[in-house]
This record gives C-alpha cells, sequence and structure tokens, in this order.
C-alpha cells in the first residue's frame, strides 16, 4: 500500500507541475463538460442555495425579530449597512463554499476523471500529459 502510494503520490506530482507551469489547463469539449457536471452537480446548487438563503435570513431575520419585540426605531445605520451587507454576503460565501465541498461527490469526480482519454490527440489532458507520464513510468 506504501508503494501505491508513492507511485501514485509521484504521478500527481507530474500533473501539478504542469498545472503549476500552465500547461495544463481546464479541458475543453466533451471531457471538460463532463467535469464540470461532475464536480457542481449536485454540489455546487446545494451550496449556492444555502448561501442564497443563509444571506436573507441574515438580512431579514433580526429585523423580524425587532418589530415582533416592538422595537421599530434601532434600525441599521446607514454607515454600517455597507459593512453588515458585506460582513454577510461573506459569512454565507463561506458557507456556500463549505456545503459545495461537503456534499461533492468526490467517487464521481475520480471516476469522471479517470474515463478521460489518455490517447494523444484524443483529450487536451493526454495532449497534456502522454509524454510526461511515458517518460515517469519508464524511470
Amino acid at each position: 500500500p506504501r508503494e501505491d502510494q508513492a507511485v501514485a503520490q509521484s504521478f500527481v506530482d507530474v500533473v501539478q507541475r504542469k498545472i503549476d507551469d500552465k500547461v495544463l489547463k481546464a479541458p475543453h469539449g466533451e471531457e471538460g463538460n463532463r467535469l464540470k457536471e461532475s464536480v457542481m452537480y449536485p454540489g455546487f446548487y446545494l451550496g449556492a442555495a444555502v448561501g442564497i438563503g443563509q444571506f436573507v435570513f441574515l438580512r431579514k431575520a433580526p429585523i423580524a425579530l425587532m418589530r415582533r419585540a416592538g422595537q421599530t426605531n434601532s434600525l441599521e445605520s446607514s454607515k454600517m449597512k455597507p459593512f453588515s451587507n458585506l460582513f454577510d454576503a461573506a459569512l454565507s460565501a463561506a458557507m456556500a463554499g463549505t456545503v459545495w465541498i461537503m456534499t461533492t461527490d468526490k467517487e464521481k469526480v475520480f471516476k469522471t476523471a479517470s474515463e478521460i482519454p489518455l490517447i494523444q490527440g484524443k483529450s487536451d489532458v493526454s495532449d497534456a500529459l502522454c509524454d510526461d507520464f511515458i517518460a515517469h513510468y519508464e524511470t
């Protein structure tokens, strides 16, 4: 298992170097669409819904609670409104990102990525990685 991990990590390092050197970019066409769909669905949509819901809640709930308690004169000052909007937006975006990461089906992403053809000339990924993978495999 440790040896298998080392081999897998060495290939991951090759891919990371290609990404860092800007040689390997996001795939286009059908393979790009399949990867995007596996990363976006359902995690992104759930995360976006939670983030939007939380933002609305953070903006409307305190006002509704204050009105219900009978306090109508202590509304948010106009000087603080931009800061509170920014804070609520940042908090909501962080929650949305967390939900996206937690609900992304990682197995589906790995399976989709593993099905990308690695025959030179058949995909952007193979064109960027084939020669390096062959050279790495031969060492």
